[in-house]
């Protein structure tokens, strides 16, 4: 059922005030929700039509790189199934993501990120990493992880584990671990494409701190994205342009196949979007501008992102970066129930928009 969820919290941007971590729990029935971190366990009443709201302390985002925690975030209900979404909001740099259930998990993943924080042209070399982060909600799971690119452990310029060279953890239920990758001395930082192997199933979770989308564009942005398995890729899938954008948005496609061609269709025709060589290869572009439908012979993973401000024409405008993974059509169900994130303290209102295909 979709009564069980398991999620994690990677490493913001640094607090420089207003940061707040929000659990959104609805349901179409009325039920009791329940929250329970490191066995701390908090009740809430759910009704339809208006989610319910759990504050996370922020001690519980992951602030470490190659350590254990008991970090893991447990949200239950006993007799509905629940919809639930996190917002990690900072004031300058926030994201959400939708929670996959634990029903929805399996032990195959690739990870989707985005590179590290990289602006020597503009004079700043800050530590803003590509991360993500895996949880388990079993006892004794073995998970085996094969980098894209340098992982960091205490320190940020010291490798702990190499690029490629595969490695094995194990976590029991409510342990998490986070991957951070090494300071950034060029713009292709990114644990995008690190495969990730597990003896039972488990949730994974990309992010990065503070990323450009284009990496020279500012502003960056902290984002985030609980992430598919590759057993739940698809085949076809349907999107639209983010509102209010110019210059397109990014997408990314992660293929499963050798050789794999994927095709994207609008009002235009139809295009290759990338042809990959390579299992798991994977592709951006960030200006693609129309709704469109994308199409290939075999499962791939398809992500938009929200680029920067500054992103087509270095002018700064209204939006800056978040991630989003798209549901192949064959995950297409109803009714659809989606939460609107509403703000917090002194915070001007969020602007909301739905995209609906």
């Amino acid at each position: 059922t979709t009564r069980d969820y398991w999620v994690a919290l990677p490493q913001n941007y640094d607090d420089e005030g207003g940061k707040y971590v929000m659990l959104y729990i609805s349901s179409a029935d009325s039920t009791t929700a329940y929250v329970a971190i490191q066995g701390d366990t908090t009740a809430l009443t759910v009704v339809p039509g208006r989610p319910s709201i759990y504050n996370v302390p922020l001690t519980w985002e992951i602030k470490t790189s190659d350590v254990v925690e008991n970090k893991g975030i447990h949200v239950w209900s006993d007799d509905a199934a629940l919809f639930v979404d996190v917002n990690q909001h900072q004031s300058y740099t926030s994201d959400a993501t939708y929670v996959i259930p634990s029903i929805g998990w399996g032990t195959s993943y690739i990870v989707a990120s985005y590179t590290s924080y990289y602006a020597p042209i503009q004079g700043y070399n800050f530590d803003l990493p590509s991360e993500f982060v895996v949880l388990a909600n079993q006892d004794g799971t073995r998970i085996d992880i094969t980098p894209t690119v340098d992982l960091r452990g205490d320190l940020d310029t010291v490798v702990a584990h190499p690029k490629g060279v595969p490695f094995t953890i194990q976590l029991d239920a409510g342990q998490t671990l986070q991957c951070k990758v090494v300071h950034a001395t060029d713009s292709n930082i990114d644990l995008t494409g690190t495969r990730i192997v597990s003896s039972k199933p488990i949730g994974v979770i990309g992010a990065s701190q503070c990323a450009n989308i284009p990496y020279n564009f500012p502003f960056c942005d902290y984002i985030c994205e609980m992430l598919p398995p590759t057993r739940t890729w698809g085949t076809s899938y349907y999107t639209a342009p983010l509102a209010g954008r110019k210059g397109g948005d990014t997408y990314l496609v992660i293929g499963s196949t050798p050789g794999q061609t994927i095709t994207r269709r609008d009002t235009t025709g139809t295009t290759i979007f990338a042809t990959l060589a390579n299992k798991y290869d994977h592709y951006f572009r960030h200006d693609v501008a129309t709704p469109g439908s994308w199409t290939s012979t075999d499962p791939f993973l398809l992500v938009q992102y929200s680029n920067s401000a500054t992103w087509p024409d270095f002018v700064n405008g209204n939006y800056d970066p978040f991630m989003m993974t798209i549901n192949a059509i064959n995950h297409f169900e109803t009714p659809v129930i989606f939460n609107v994130l509403g703000a917090g303290g002194n915070q001007a209102p969020y602007v909301w928009h739905a995209s609906i295909v």
